[in-house]
């Protein structure tokens, strides 16, 4: 009698058990990453290993958080994204504060997208372009000066041309451009018939002129300021 009472009462532990084993498959390879790469602590004969304690899903990521034993060292953990992001083929963010918090994008980035996309913003805004958690911007009111550099054919003057239409289209009646182009002019010459264009300057003799007139115009603005009291092109 004892035995046939036993035999539920296993299978119904057994159900219990194995229904709260409901752990991704992304946390099974990071804990094969884990033991793989010993990321864990002695503890005598047994190795310790960071436990998860949540796991968060949304449409564009998953989140792991982790439980981390005392005494593993953060310089174990810094080369996990680079070995998560090969294993798993995707995007993986790896940051370590209290607790280790394991990010794994669900889309790849955009190879292309398109100029059409870009939503409207209120303000002195540009698009700087698009990853994996939305749209970014660069807030001309926040940070009032920019700098772009990079390689050649990496794509500086793309952007700089993308950034004018944003203003263009959006500022129609309050953007001025002073544009420098020693490229000859072949760059941005097509631009010179626009309102919003006040001068191109395609050789250094030009330049020299521009900045002058930027100099002139600079000097005329912060002498309005003084006698209006701004301290900055945001008080106006």
């Amino acid at each position: 009698m004892w035995e046939l009472m036993a035999i539920p009462v296993l299978t119904s532990a057994a159900a219990l058990w194995f229904g709260r084993n409901t752990s991704s498959e992304e946390h099974r390879v990071i804990q094969q990453t884990f033991e793989h790469y010993h990321i864990h602590v002695k503890d005598g004969k047994n190795n310790r290993y960071p436990q998860l304690v949540r796991e968060c899903k949304s449409t564009k990521q998953i989140k792991l958080i982790y439980r981390t034993p005392l005494a593993l060292e953060e310089k174990t953990l810094r080369t996990l994204q680079q070995i998560l992001s090969v294993t798993l083929d995707q995007e993986v963010n790896v940051s370590f504060k209290k607790w280790l918090i394991i990010e794994i994008a669900k889309h790849k980035m955009p190879s292309y997208v398109s100029y059409q996309e870009v939503p409207y913003r209120k303000g002195w805004m540009v698009p700087l372009g698009k990853n994996r958690q939305g749209w970014h911007f660069h807030h001309f009111d926040h940070t009032p000066h920019t700098t772009i550099s990079g390689t050649t054919r990496f794509g500086k003057t793309v952007m700089m041309k993308v950034m004018m239409t944003y203003l263009i289209e959006h500022h129609p009646q309050d953007a001025q451009f002073m544009i420098i182009d020693l490229k000859g002019g072949l760059e941005f010459d097509r631009y010179k018939n626009l309102q919003q264009v006040k001068r191109i300057a395609s050789n250094p003799i030009e330049a020299l002129y521009a900045l002058k007139q930027v100099q002139k115009d600079m000097k005329e603005r912060m002498d309005r300021f003084k006698r209006e009291g701004w301290s900055n092109i945001v008080d106006t």
